[in-house]
């Protein structure tokens, strides 16, 4: 057995857990994706991860505007005193 070859194989015996940790984890994030893709009514055959997101991602940015929007009017409609821009976004 050569140098390189008792190195390899030790390189090997010494990580093979933490590559069948970083299996298993990775099993369990594509279990989870199916399971949030299929929950929201898409597929996951059919639906990239980006594309997922990326909606996913627009409707949190579109949720927290709205949530502000709404934040301010409910504040002009309690406190008549407040003037200015209506709409300061």
């Amino acid at each position: 057995m050569t140098h390189a070859t008792k190195v390899l194989k030790s390189f090997i015996e010494a990580t093979n857990g933490e590559l069948e940790a970083v299996k298993k984890h990775s099993e369990e994030a594509k279990e989870a994706y199916v399971s949030a893709v299929e929950y929201f009514g898409e597929s996951s055959k059919t639906t990239s991860p980006q594309t997922f997101f990326g909606i996913f991602a627009r409707f949190a940015s579109a949720y927290k505007k709205a949530i502000k929007v709404m934040t301010h009017l409910s504040d002009i409609a309690y406190h008549p005193s407040i003037r200015g821009n209506p709409y300061p976004w």
